[in-house]
């Protein structure tokens, strides 16, 4: 990504874990999604979201706006799309869950 993604928050709007899980998040639905429109996805991001990281304290209507920002951002040949592996990452990284 090209922005300081903690630029994108509020500064005490999110914790650090939910600025994670939503960077995180829109950088691997780039990354699986690829040049897809966002109004393309994002109803299916938000059914996602809402089975798999709502318990996390945020709502989709919440974490969107970020998720997007970090989407936009983001592109399907970044470093960031690769395994682990072969950017030389920790063996723990976790993909989100899309």
């Amino acid at each position: 990504m090209s922005a300081d993604a903690s630029s994108l928050f509020p500064s005490a709007a999110f914790t650090e874990e939910q600025r994670i899980l939503t960077t995180r998040y829109g950088i691997e639905a780039r990354c699986f999604f690829g040049f897809r429109g966002w109004n393309e996805i994002e109803p299916e991001l938000g059914e996602c979201w809402r089975r798999h990281h709502e318990g996390n304290g945020l709502s989709w209507l919440e974490a969107s706006e970020y998720v997007y920002a970090a989407w936009n951002e983001a592109l399907p040949d970044d470093a960031a799309c690769l395994p682990a592996c072969t950017v030389g990452a920790p063996a723990q990284h976790q993909q989100v869950a899309l």
